[in-house]
């Protein structure tokens, strides 16, 4: 095993209760972060208070994950790799012992098994045994050697102790020849042909997809900016807006006190503010930044009022744009 592993193995081993409390108490701490972040950004009226609560509330989950994950892996590292590794040891101690208690247990990797060893035993060596020579009374003297004689001396050769050869008519007994059966022919193994491959499968042609047609635009109402000093000079009326948008344009009346920008989907009047109100007045100049990627596609509308310090005001100046 590498030293690194069984050194990461040795660690959890030995603090995994560690590791388990404290990422117990750092999943309380993030679950609680990411409840308040979640009521937070319910609760804020300002879109750059809900993008903070948002971002707080992602980092959280993040965290969350991740200690997730570290106790999962401890979890795993500590009830099962190092889990299967004690019960494979303890297998191994019973099984020792149960060997060492039982000499004759047959138990493959604790106590070897002597096999018997077979012994082949060599055939006697053939030997020449020279025939004894026929005498008179028709038997052979088993101590006579070979002659020159007429009938000429025979040699058998003989595994076992010598035979006594009987004369029949005074000549020696004939060799009887022993058929021996030619060896079997040799098969000699065919080559299978090769398998023939076959044809690749021909791949259907792609079929075109039609390019996406996108949705046709909502109708826009018209602009309704009937005072001088309360115009929105950008966007301009139907324009088709993304991401973050300058909105610019006039807010400048007698007795200023503030003015505010507002927005509403098409054409419910339910105007929520974009940011605060702002108390300086401009004119043909940067009035609220709004980001429209935060709202849904659409139509959207723009209202500017202008307040003077008696509470009171002109018609505001309301314009459409569509959001992508």
């Amino acid at each position: 095993m590498d030293p690194f592993i069984a050194r990461a193995l040795l660690f959890v081993e030995r603090w995994s209760t560690v590791i388990y409390i404290v990422g117990a108490v750092a999943l309380v701490i993030y679950l609680i972060r990411a409840r308040n972040a979640t009521q937070r950004r319910a609760r804020s009226p300002f879109q750059i208070e809900r993008e903070e609560a948002s971002i707080l509330l992602r980092d959280a989950l993040a965290i969350i994950l991740i200690v997730l994950a570290i106790l999962a892996t401890t979890f795993y590292i500590d009830r099962v790799l190092i889990g299967n590794r004690e019960e494979e040891s303890r297998l191994r101690t019973t099984a020792l012992a149960a060997a060492l208690a039982s000499p004759t247990s047959l138990i493959i990797g604790v106590l070897p098994t002597k096999l018997p060893t077979e012994t082949s035993t060599a055939p006697p060596a053939a030997t020449d045994t020279p025939m004894p020579t026929p005498t008179a009374s028709g038997t052979a003297d088993p101590d006579a050697s070979p002659t020159g004689s007429p009938t000429g001396a025979a040699r058998t050769a003989t595994t076992g102790p010598p035979r006594t050869a009987t004369v029949v008519n005074g000549q020696p007994p004939k060799a009887t020849p022993i058929a021996t059966q030619p060896p079997p022919p040799t098969a000699i193994p065919t080559a299978a042909p090769p398998p023939t491959a076959a044809p690749p499968p021909t791949a259907p042609p792609p079929t075109a997809v039609p390019p996406p047609t996108e949705p046709p635009a909502p109708a826009v109402p018209n602009a309704s900016c009937p005072t001088a000093g309360v115009q929105i000079g950008y966007p301009s009326n139907g324009a088709v807006v993304s991401g973050s948008v300058t909105v610019s344009g006039t807010a400048a009346i007698q007795d200023f006190q503030f003015y505010k920008v507002e927005v509403a989907p098409n054409q419910s009047g339910s105007f929520s503010s974009i940011g605060d109100v702002i108390r300086t007045p401009v004119s043909g100049g940067p009035l609220v930044t709004w980001n429209s990627s935060a709202y849904p596609t659409g139509l959207w509308a723009l209202r500017l009022t202008v307040v003077d310090n008696s509470g009171n005001f002109p018609p505001p100046c309301t314009i459409y744009v569509v959001s992508r």
